[in-house]
């Protein structure tokens, strides 16, 4: 029978922990990959797969902060101007089917 690995223990990323990673990832750059952040850490009860865990969670976490951010910098909102609805807006279409009008929102 195959030997069964010892599983680690989950690490819990403790400040002391998250202040070593981002500054790994700062001298390593953004691009940097789970084995040159773990060597620069330097910590002995880390795993490559914990590191990597890790650097995926901070990448997911920025790039929604990025969208965010452009989200929030690119909507403008004119509620005086002609052309702009506001929410509670409707606006009438003919239906060209049964020759009705319908309502849709924007």
């Amino acid at each position: 029978m195959e030997e069964r690995k010892e599983r680690r223990l989950r690490i819990k990323w403790t400040p002391n922990l998250n202040k070593k990673f981002n500054e790994a990832i700062r001298r390593l750059g953004e691009k940097a990959t789970a084995i040159p952040i773990l060597e620069y850490m330097n910590v002995p009860q880390l795993t490559r797969k914990q590191v990597e865990n890790r650097l995926q969670q901070y990448r997911v976490h920025k790039r929604q902060a990025q969208l965010a951010q452009h989200a929030s910098s690119s909507s403008l909102v004119l509620p005086n101007h002609p052309n702009v609805l506001n929410s509670h807006e409707t606006i009438l279409t003919p239906n060209t089917c049964n020759n009705t009008f319908f309502s849709s929102t924007k």
